[in-house]
């Protein structure tokens, strides 16, 4: 099966790959966006969402949603929640979908 993928060159796009160009042609009409993932939010090549939407939306990404463990899975241990917080690099809040509000 890989050997006929890579003889023929075709592969499988996923939908933030998709949505990726899309928005390369419609940024400006956006507007403001959130993004909702976790950790298994990647492209075939393993670029994060995080990064991979906020390049292609710049200052239009204004919050992150993240699910119970957060959006790289960093609390597993007896099913602690996590809390709201900050990405450090973007500087926009994430929002715990499981975290009182």
């Amino acid at each position: 099966m890989w050997q006929a993928i890579v003889k023929f060159g075709a592969f499988m796009k996923i939908g933030l790959e998709n949505f990726v160009e899309y928005c390369s042609i419609k940024t400006k009409e956006l507007g403001r966006c959130g993004l909702v993932c976790n950790q298994a939010s990647v492209t075939r090549k393993f670029d994060h969402a995080i990064d991979v939407i906020s390049k292609v939306l710049g200052e239009n990404l204004v919050a992150l949603f993240g699910p119970q463990h957060g959006i790289v899975s960093t609390v597993q241990d007896n099913m602690i929640e996590t809390g709201h917080s900050r990405h450090e690099k973007l500087k926009i809040p994430i929002y715990s979908l499981y975290s009182e509000t």
